[in-house]
């Protein structure tokens, strides 16, 4: 890498940022819901754990469709709706009655998770940089770990004083100011 503009250090900052905020809780933040969700909605702790599943399994089939999508538009107006797309359902969740919600919720997660997080971060580093590619794109997907660390510490304590379903808004709204 020759230099390092203001141009670049905004990329760097703007990949560690959707790695550290919204994809980090769009494929992440199940777990610490597990327990009280379940209860709440009368299903095994088992039945809830497919969620994952359903996001797993979104990410896969919508990556093919999320790359043409990042080809075919500007990457800012990519971004811009798989952060709101991502982070709007976390905070939908807050509103869910039932498991197939969580479910629908789920695959959404899913499509905007593999934009946001497998999609995005090459493509955005690779427009900025010819050298040094690996190691930007290892210091943001860094954030990646540090953002479930906190993102779960976070969700926990919302639930500790209020509810799941407040943790689930917190972290929705909270993904939504970090992307925009």
């Amino acid at each position: 890498m020759h230099r390092l503009t203001r141009y670049h250090i905004g990329i760097i900052i703007t990949g560690c940022l959707l790695c550290f905020g919204p994809a980090t809780m769009v494929m992440n933040s199940w777990s610490i819901f597990m327990v009280p969700v379940s209860e709440y909605l009368h299903v095994s702790t088992s039945v809830f754990s497919l969620q994952p599943s359903v996001i797993y399994l979104a990410c896969a089939l919508f990556a093919p469709i999320g790359g043409w999508l990042i080809e075919r538009f500007n990457l800012k107006i990519v971004l811009t709706c798989a952060s709101i797309a991502g982070a709007g359902s976390v905070a939908l969740c807050s509103l869910c009655t039932h498991m197939w919600q969580l479910f629908a919720l789920g695959a959404i997660e899913g499509c905007a998770g593999v934009v946001l997080l497998f999609l995005m971060l090459p493509n955005l580093i690779s427009r900025w940089f010819t050298e040094k590619m690996g190691t930007v794109i290892g210091v943001c997907i860094a954030m990646a770990g540090i953002g479930g660390a906190t993102w779960a510490y976070l969700g926990g304590l919302v639930m500790v004083h209020s509810s799941w379903r407040e943790a689930y808004l917190v972290l929705g709204v909270t993904a939504l100011i970090i992307s925009l």
